[in-house]
Formats: structure tokens, sequence, C-alpha cells
């Protein structure tokens, strides 16, 4: 991975070791302006999901919802100005890299312990499927398909699990 200059933030008390990129607050802000309840969306969030995917016609219910993981990150990325062409599908997001990212490959590791606050973690599940979230402070923003919402979510149950494959995009 090379040298990654490392920035010490403290965010509600807690030590937070980020990415010192701007785009990491741009991801962070956007993504935390966008969340509300798991069984509710925001207004904002129905208005950047109208925004970032107008064209949702032929998408599944929850994914059209919003109410999917991938459309989450999608919808942060282009709602910040990081990413137009983010796709949607966790398929097409493990091939994808945003040019204002760096794109890290990782195998057989948990989440946690090879990303950073503000990184956009993707990973593959044993047994197929898989997900998206954004790492925050002491937890992660996602959505999870069929049924919740984007939310904020404390804590590192589905980052401290092994993973067969993790991507994590980090800011420039």
């Amino acid at each position: 991975m090379g040298i990654l200059n490392k920035i010490v933030n403290y965010v509600k008390g807690a030590q937070v070791q980020s990415a010192a990129s701007p785009y990491t607050d741009m991801v962070i802000s956007t993504a935390a302006s966008l969340v509300g309840s798991a069984k509710k969306p925001t207004a904002a969030y129905k208005a950047a999901l109208k925004k970032a995917y107008p064209n949702r016609s032929s998408w599944g219910a929850a994914a059209k919802a919003g109410r999917s993981c991938d459309v989450f990150v999608g919808t942060v990325l282009r709602t910040a100005g990081l990413s137009s062409n983010c796709p949607r599908g966790l398929k097409e997001q493990y091939k994808f890299k945003p040019k204002a990212f760096n794109r890290y490959v990782f195998h057989n590791v948990k989440p946690k312990d090879v990303s950073l606050y503000g990184d956009v973690i993707i990973y593959k599940k044993k047994g197929g499927g898989g997900h998206a979230c954004i790492r925050g402070a002491g937890g992660i923003y996602q959505a999870n398909h069929p049924k919740y919402y984007p939310h904020f979510t404390s804590g590192w149950k589905k980052l401290s699990v092994k993973r067969p494959t993790v991507i994590v995009w980090r800011a420039k």
C-alpha cells in the first residue's frame, strides 16, 4: 500500500484515524446528511437518490426505494460530487474505481483491520453476496437490502468478521 499519510481526528471523544484528504470529509458529511432511521428514509436521501439515479424503474423494489447498500454508497459518492458514474450492484462496484479514490484489494482479512475513517468498504461474503458501507467514527453508514434504509450502525460487528475479499476505496 505504500506509505499513507495519516492524521488523527478526535470525534465525539473517540480517536479515529483517517486518510488525509478533503474528499474524506465530503464522503462522511454527505453520508451523515442522508442517513436517518433504518425504517424510514429521510427527505434528503429521497431527493439525493432521485437525482443520483433518476432512471430506477427497472430495479427491484428494495433497490428502487434505496434500501440497498450499493445504491446508498453510489448515492453518497454521486451527491458529494466524487463520482458521477458510480454504478449500482455489488458485482459492478467490485470492479469499479472512482477517480477521486485509490482502490485496494485485500484477501482473508477483517474489514476493520484494513480500513480507515471515510473509506468505502465493499466485501464479499463466504457463499456469495456481499455488502458495501462507509466507515464512520465508531461504526458504519449503511443500508441493508431488502428492508433497511440508510442509517448509522455503532460498533464493528460487520467489519470484525474475516472476509474472503475486501475492497477499500480510499479518497486520494
